[in-house]
């Protein structure tokens, strides 16, 4: 089927060579260029497309590619084969070139194929590659073989993950000779090799015990040394230090608990209008068989007077029979679209899939377990009328009274979602998205993209959302209920990747907040808290065990007198964060949860303090995972008997991306594979660019 085409810019002169040609081309540049200068950049952009594409739309993608071509002054060519575009950019650094093709993919991903009633947006990626002549200048077509290769790979990574990035190869080396047969081989750390090898509840205790090792034991035998060799007491420095950093910290919590009391609402006026909405259930479905029926009928149930729609991405190592239960539900209302990723291995990757076919203006995000509350897209769309351009809601756990676990998990999240979310949104003046109960603007979605190669993408497109100037609005009374983890290591899983996540934005993006013009001086503060003290101060308040023990085993000495007012008043200060936390997340908490006080008592007197420790325990542990390399994603099991096999980096059996629409006959089905290679259906004559010269770029 036809359907509209849009982005395609007016003007466009088309010009394409031979696929022969460019390559010949490519040689003959390398051959002439200078060793160790850059002859160029080799580029392929992959377009994945639903059958029966015509003309028309593959015009339009020409068209594009044909404009930013011209711009870089590119040679251009397509391979029927394989399906890309080839481009080549002489005298062009790869940086450069990524820039440019980075707008290209954004105007490529805008182009609409109509299929039914559906209107799907292509997959589409980029990979470029330097042309450097490194590895025989005599034997251009060796490199070009090489770089087309790493090409081609890094375009196909690219529109697999749909995040609309242009991925760079790294430089090539200069090939020398081969090692000798008894040179040594450069090997993995036996350390990490053997860390890798073991199960994941093995790796859990192996980074609990290193890390206790590295927290307290470590620091205790060096205050010890130093004391016993050079007679230097550093304990009571240390002791200054560690409190300070705890009174600080308990300030931002009282804050926060403050500030909560006053949670921000949207304007009281309802819109004029109710655009057209959209929500996105991502799934992991051998992971959540269990509850995403329940979750799809809760929205098809919405309260929502402006037209809404519910798409499910999903994927899936082999096809479950509850897929027919869903295709059934699809058939019997039209607002449920099914979009199976076949080749997403990760909730990012799913959400971005569900982008070629969203048509809201908000979309709301849910993971498989949510329930929301009936007027959700109702309130979030007065929160978007009113200038936010995303807005967090509030996760209430349902599953309390399975067992401890959970019951402690319930009170904890009232602590979460209902103080310290509303109260540093209104200290720092943003907010976080949570991963799930959030409505974003549609536009603003579209662009950030999530990154499949984060661990909490939620977080990594909230920090970069706020740099990009985003007002992200956090309202608790936008309520969805979820599942709380219900095994040890069900939360540990959970936990470790949450923590590993923020380290892995820290480490992005703390170097751009003095950097980033769009933040205010408040806004600086508050990621620099969240991205530096955040990461830093687990480390430091453990040192308090360890100066406590040398003070009292090898010291005999206090830093302070144990009657001292200030001692006393801080220490009070200090040991009535967690209870006053939870005394204000009790008052703000939702009524099926504030009646059951026995939790909260058990929380406050005897769960509280493990739970702290638990967390920054987890904290330092996501720290030397990510040293250790370990990046693998952890799913949270939604029951205490999770399914066998369960693990992220299964692959499906169908590789295909399929889209089930609605038939024209109510009650039928039709499945599409919306990720097919683009055909070149039309014929242009071959026309070679004028070539800049090296000055321009």
């Amino acid at each position: 089927m036809v359907g509209a085409v849009v982005g395609a810019p007016d003007g466009a002169s088309a010009a394409m060579v031979g696929v022969p040609d460019l390559l010949a081309e490519a040689g003959r540049r390398i051959r002439a260029q200078a060793e160790d200068e850059p002859a160029g950049s080799l580029a392929v952009i992959e377009v994945r497309v639903p059958p029966g594409v015509g003309a028309t739309q593959v015009d339009a993608v020409f068209d594009l590619v044909a404009h930013t071509a011209a711009s870089l002054g590119a040679w251009v060519a397509f391979d029927d084969d394989q399906g890309h575009y080839l481009l080549l950019l002489p005298l062009t650094r790869t940086w450069i070139a990524a820039e440019v093709l980075d707008e290209l993919l954004r105007r490529v991903a805008a182009v609409e194929v109509s299929w039914g009633r559906h209107l799907v947006r292509p997959s589409v990626g980029a990979g470029v590659v330097a042309l450097t002549g490194h590895v025989d200048r005599s034997d251009g077509v060796g490199e070009i073989d090489m770089a087309l290769t790493e090409a081609i790979g890094l375009a196909h990574r690219s529109s697999v993950e749909r995040a609309l990035r242009v991925h760079a190869g790294q430089p090539r080396e200069r090939v020398g000779p081969p090692p000798r047969s008894g040179g040594r081989r450069r090997r993995p750390p036996a350390l990490r090799a053997r860390y890798m090898k073991l199960s994941t509840k093995r790796k859990a205790w192996v980074l609990a015990i290193a890390n206790l090792v590295l927290a307290w034991l470590l620091p205790l035998l060096l205050y010890s040394a130093i004391y016993l060799i050079f007679g230097y007491d550093v304990s009571t420095i240390g002791f200054w230090v560690v409190l300070g950093a705890v009174v600080i910290t308990a300030f931002t919590v009282y804050a926060e608990a403050l500030l909560a009391l006053r949670p921000a609402s949207p304007a009281e006026a309802e819109p004029a209008t109710f655009p057209p909405a959209s929500a996105i259930v991502v799934a992991y479905l051998p992971n959540e068989t269990g509850t995403i029926i329940d979750t799809v009928a809760c929205l098809l149930a919405q309260d929502y007077p402006g037209p809404l729609e519910v798409v499910l991405a999903y994927n899936t190592p082999r096809h479950l029979s509850i897929e027919e239960e869903l295709a059934g539900m699809a058939a019997c209302d039209s607002r449920l679209t099914l979009l199976r990723v076949g080749d997403s291995t990760s909730k990012a990757q799913n959400i971005n899939a569900a982008l070629q076919v969203v048509q809201g203006e908000i979309i709301g995000i849910f993971d498989a377990d949510h329930r929301p509350m009936a007027t959700a897209f109702r309130r979030a769309a007065a929160w978007l009328a009113d200038g936010a351009d995303v807005v967090q809601g509030r996760s209430v756990v349902r599953n309390g009274q399975t067992n401890w676990m959970a019951r402690m998990v319930a009170v904890e999240f009232e602590g979460i979602y209902a103080v310290a979310h509303p109260g540093r949104a209104a200290l720092h003046t943003f907010g976080i998205f949570g991963g799930s109960n959030g409505f974003w603007r549609a536009d603003v979605l579209d662009r950030l993209r999530m990154r499949p190669d984060m661990l909490t993408e939620d977080i990594d497109i909230s920090i970069r959302a706020v740099f990009a100037g985003c007002r992200i609005a956090v309202d608790p009374q936008l309520i969805s209920e979820e599942l709380a983890p219900l095994t040890a290591m069900a939360l540990w899983s959970q936990r470790i990747r949450w923590s590993h996540g923020w380290h892995q934005v820290s480490r992005r993006q703390i170097g751009r907040i003095w950097r980033t013009e769009a933040l205010s001086v408040r806004q600086r503060l508050g990621a620099s808290f969240l991205l530096g003290w955040r990461e830093a101060y687990p480390w430091v308040a453990a040192q308090m065990i360890p100066i406590l023990v040398f003070s009292l085993l090898v010291r005999h000495h206090f830093p302070v007198h144990w009657l001292a007012p200030l001692f006393v008043a801080t220490t009070l200060y200090v040991s009535a964060v967690g209870p006053i936390q939870a005394l204000f997340a009790w008052r703000l908490s939702v009524p099926e949860l504030r009646r059951r006080h026995w939790w909260w008592w058990q929380y406050v007197l005897v769960t509280g303090i493990l739970f702290g420790e638990f967390k920054a325990l987890v904290n330092r542990a996501a720290h030397l995972r990510e040293l250790l390399g370990d990046r693998a994603w952890q799913v949270t099991p939604r029951t205490a008997t999770p399914t066998a096999g369960i693990t992220a980096r299964l692959r499906a059996d169908d590789p295909a991306t399929q889209l089930v629409a609605m038939g024209t006959v109510p009650g039928t089905t039709a499945a599409l594979d919306i990720d097919q290679p683009l055909c070149r259906l039309a014929q242009r004559a071959p026309v070679t660019p004028v070539t800049p010269s090296s000055s321009s770029h």
